[in-house]
């Protein structure tokens, strides 16, 4: 069968990878549901630095996948002294459009403050 790649870029090693606790989500904010879990290919004894991990999907898992969530505990870090310290932090990754939002938020923060400074000078 042939399959689609997820390729999330991390800045450390993981030594697991919890496939259960990472989710999909199209631009719409709908979840995907995975006809399978994905298989994961990451190398865990490299030595400590950024890693790229690998998840492959059946075509039709990513079709209109724009974002990937990490929930609590989808990498574990290697060599952590609890098991709380090596989990990691929910978060939503969307490269292609997180600049496109930071932009947006940036030119929405300036109309505002400006419109309120012009405002303020009328009166």
């Amino acid at each position: 069968m042939f399959m689609r790649a997820a390729q999330p870029n991390l800045d450390d090693r993981v030594n697991v990878v919890n496939v259960g606790n990472i989710n999909l989500w199209t631009s719409s904010g709908s979840q995907v549901i995975p006809t399978h879990a994905p298989s994961v290919s990451y190398n865990s004894s490299a030595g400590p630095g950024p890693e790229t991990v690998t998840l492959l999907y059946a075509p039709t898992d990513l079709t209109n996948v724009t974002q990937l969530q990490f929930l609590n505990d989808a990498f574990e870090v290697p060599g952590l002294a609890t098991a709380n310290a090596w989990q990691s932090v929910p978060q939503i990754v969307s490269a292609p459009s997180s600049a496109a939002i930071l932009r947006a938020y940036h030119a929405e923060q300036a109309r505002t403050h400006h419109a309120k400074r012009h405002k303020r000078h009328k009166k």
